[in-house]
């Protein structure tokens, strides 16, 4: 019994949140009842004592995450209890010794499910065999000692990687059978040739990390393990017992030169709190995916601050099967195709984030299930915590986010920092991409109708399907009408530069009234869905506008033949009733272009709409600002109007 309570104490000392206080709980019954059958007085008080030294670390445990409890949202989980045709019942702890004893007449379990074996895995195959019966244990054996007897090393090790296809987990057996806390393993990326016959590396490739060794406190260096049995010679310094199955001697610094990736272990019973999280992710549609507006966001703080370590971790799904069995390269281009999960961490009071930047911690988007981030918070300030993805294939998961850390936090769904919001979706297209606000063509860009009833701070977030390209968004005192070209005095405010797949402007306080939204792309013609969220504090209304010419008649004026030695062509104009207009020039061909004497993009024009004669000539419009431009793009006047008293009167003229 004392034994029992020894092996649930050293459970208790291994955990971390509520598994720590069941193993506590549980050392100090069997200590108890230790007590109770042992005829020795002095062992049976020290039992004693130790049973009340572990209720006390219990009920001091208790009280520490009475405020940091979070049931586990049961929902979520049923949702991936089974897996591949098996179910996987749900757990909350490391289970009890008493759940492995075999009962008197009871067989032990058999798995009945398929194992599909290679032909080379199947031609290797001898049998499958529990480890008790592999090493020769008694059945009447102390099973607290199994993991000293099942752990050892022995002075040749058969656990290589022949026929198995992921390097990875042989490496990982390879370091634990070491019982080492701190490198795992370590990965190569993308090499060479020349590399790889040069150190005998592989590409794509986990190796073990089984050893530490600093000679003379200065060189520091790894033992490198291959799990390949048959495995090209690693070009390392050596060192003691070097050169014995597939190990190498490797610095430091060729480790960080030649390796990609380190894997390190890390204890979760060094925290005295843990927080588990579940929850579900629909991945947005693609024109926000370069946002963070359906991103999952947590608002997190600690009274006392200090170190707080966020691990996420995605639940294996059957799809995801699906994806690595029709794979079409090495198992690192599958990890690529699941797609990357990453941490950001923003200091914005605990409110939601819309894009990245500028964080305070941004973690690398990585291609496994797991993601760590650690943070240093400080006591009283609140944190926002988001998930963020590229390149998820599947169209929603399943997620856990633990939180370790040795004193209460309090973490709750992040909050929006704006009441209302509305969203608009809408595309450029080859007809309406007009890019940026120095083309002749902005005037086509998507434009809307923004009104606000009263003064109010407005976020504006333009976000778009392709990442690559770049994105504006304006606001403009237009009175809700659509904008042909920027004036600075009528610009109420912008998102700033031009930003590869979103961008944000955020106005603090915008007055009442109506204005237009204009949404662009750095340059004309580029295509790709959008979506525009904007965001206040008081109700707004956005309505599209009509496009260019939308609803209005096209009048052709004939060609423009302009005379040699006066630089210009004029046309009339006439209406029989009041008329709101625009003039537009385009397809410019010049006679000598043909024969190569000059090209379209030689000639400057300008297109005025006139009326009167002489000194009392007045311009009623002009294109591009009263310049002179090159008609490699449409000429365009802006609106103006004829009124049929003022047409009869006097002439009125394009020219």
């Amino acid at each position: 019994m004392e034994r029992r309570a020894q092996a649930a104490e050293a459970s208790f000392a291994r955990s971390s949140g509520r598994i720590a206080l069941e193993h506590a709980i549980r050392a100090a019954e069997l200590y108890m009842k230790a007590a109770g059958e042992t005829s020795d007085k002095a062992q049976a008080t020290h039992l004693r004592s130790k049973c009340q030294e572990l209720i006390a670390l219990a009920e001091k445990l208790k009280k520490r995450q009475e405020t940091a409890t979070t049931p586990p949202q049961s929902d979520i989980l049923l949702g991936v209890l089974r897996l591949h045709g098996n179910d996987f019942p749900p757990w909350h702890g490391d289970p009890d010794d008493d759940e492995f004893e075999l009962n008197p007449g009871s067989q032990y379990y058999t798995d009945e499910a398929p194992f599909t074996l290679s032909a080379t895995q199947a031609q290797n195959f001898k049998a499958w065999t529990r480890p008790a019966e592999l090493f020769g244990l008694a059945p009447d054996r102390d099973k607290s000692l199994d993991e000293d007897i099942l752990m050892q090393v022995h002075e040749h090790c058969d656990l290589v990687q022949d026929i198995t296809t992921d390097c990875s987990v042989v490496a990982s057996l390879s370091a634990a059978a070491k019982v080492m806390v701190g490198p795992h393993a370590v990965c190569t990326g993308r090499i060479s040739a020349e590399e790889e016959r040069l150190m005998g590396l592989i590409g794509e490739h986990d190796y073990a990390v089984e050893d530490l060794h600093s000679p003379d406190g200065n060189t520091r260096k790894l033992l490198i393990k291959n799990p390949w049995r048959d495995a090209p010679l690693i070009v390392g310094t050596g060192g003691p017992d070097t050169g014995r199955d597939n190990t190498t001697w490797i610095t430091l610094e060729d480790v960080a030169q030649h390796f990609e990736t380190m894997y390190l272990n890390w204890n979760p019973s060094l925290f005295n709190c843990r927080q588990d999280h579940h929850l579900t992710w629909e991945l947005p549609p693609n024109y926000l995916a370069t946002s963070l507006v359906k991103n999952p966001q947590y608002s997190l703080s600690s009274s006392t601050g200090g170190s707080i370590w966020i691990l996420v971790g995605r639940h294996f799904v059957d799809a995801e099967l699906e994806i690595a069995r029709s794979r079409r390269g090495s198992l690192a281009a599958v990890a690529r195709q699941l797609g990357f999960m990453s941490i950001l961490v923003f200091d914005n009071g605990g409110k939601r984030a819309h894009v990245s930047g500028p964080e305070i911690y941004r973690g690398p988007y990585v291609d496994s299930p797991q993601t760590l981030a650690r943070l240093e918070a400080s006591p009283g300030k609140r944190y926002t915590i988001v998930i963020d993805q590229h390149e998820l294939p599947l169209p929603s998961y399943s997620l856990t986010l633990t939180l370790f850390s040795n004193s209460p936090l309090e973490v709750k769904l992040a909050e929006e920092r704006m009441h209302h919001n509305l969203e608009r979706t809408g595309a450029w297209s080859r007809r309406n991409a007009g890019g940026n606000s120095s083309k002749a063509t902005y005037y086509r860009n998507p434009q809307y109708k923004l009104v606000a009833s009263r003064s109010t701070p407005v976020s504006i977030l333009l976000s778009t399907d392709n990442r690559e390209v770049q994105v504006h968004v304006d606001v403009v005192w237009a009175r809700g009408q659509r904008v042909t070209s920027i004036r600075v005095k009528d610009l109420v405010f912008s998102s700033g530069e031009y930003h590869r797949g979103c961008a944000m402007a955020t106005i603090p306080m915008l007055e009442s009234g109506t204005y237009t939204l204009v949404c662009s792309t750095f340059d004309a013609g580029q295509t790709a869905a959008f979506a525009i969220q904007v965001s206040s504090m008081s109700p707004l209304s956005l309505d599209p506008l009509p496009a260019e010419a939308a609803g209005r008649l096209r009048t052709t004026l004939g060609t423009f033949n302009p005379v040699r030695g006066e630089g210009g062509a004029r046309a009339s104009l006439t209406a029989s009733w009041l008329t709101r207009a625009s003039i537009s020039v385009y397809n410019v061909q010049l006679p000598d272009a043909a024969n190569g004497a000059r090209h379209a993009s030689s000639v400057l024009l300008r297109v005025s709409v006139v009326q009167g004669w002489g000194s009392e000539q007045v311009t009623v419009a002009i294109s591009g600002d009263g310049q002179f431009r090159e008609p490699t793009t449409d000429l365009r006047t802006g609106d103006f109007d004829m009124e049929p008293d003022k047409v009869q009167r006097e002439d009125n003229e394009v020219k």
